[in-house]
């Protein structure tokens, strides 16, 4: 029986939702831990972490990515190309909806993951086409 996120996992979404409030745009892991030190505690003036903090707060991390409240929107992974995170609701949000609960925003990403595999692109491409597209009907 699952008790919720733990008190790392909330800390990532809080990161990541005030990441997406002040539009700082999809933040990379060393991005997080910048800011984890910044607000949750660390050394600020050698900018890190102790050791163990640092690998539960990237176990956290890869446990809301395989659960689905985090997605992967961009990177490849490496020092030099990171993978790039945000929460499902902002995304589902971005997308349109009202505000969506964990639940509904993650059947509104899979269903734009599905749509953007059949188109050939990628999600956050096609947020921007559909942000486009109300735009465009706005305006008419």
């Amino acid at each position: 029986m699952s008790r919720g996120p733990g008190r790392q996992q909330r800390n990532i979404k809080h990161i990541l939702q005030h990441c997406y409030d002040v539009k700082l745009g999809n933040p990379s892991f060393a991005m997080m831990r910048g800011m984890y030190i910044e607000g949750i505690g660390g050394d600020p003036e050698t900018d890190r972490l102790n050791p163990n903090v640092d690998r539960a707060l990237k176990r956290a991390l890869k446990s809301l990515v395989d659960r689905g409240d985090v997605i992967i929107l961009g990177g490849k992974g490496g020092q030099r190309d990171p993978y790039r995170y945000a929460l499902v609701e902002a995304i589902a949000t971005g997308a349109g909806a009202e505000e969506p609960e964990t639940a509904a925003a993650k059947q509104i990403v899979d269903e734009m993951a599905r749509v953007a595999a059949k188109l050939g692109v990628k999600i956050p491409k096609l947020i921007e086409e559909l942000r486009k597209l109300e735009d465009a009907e706005e305006a008419s």
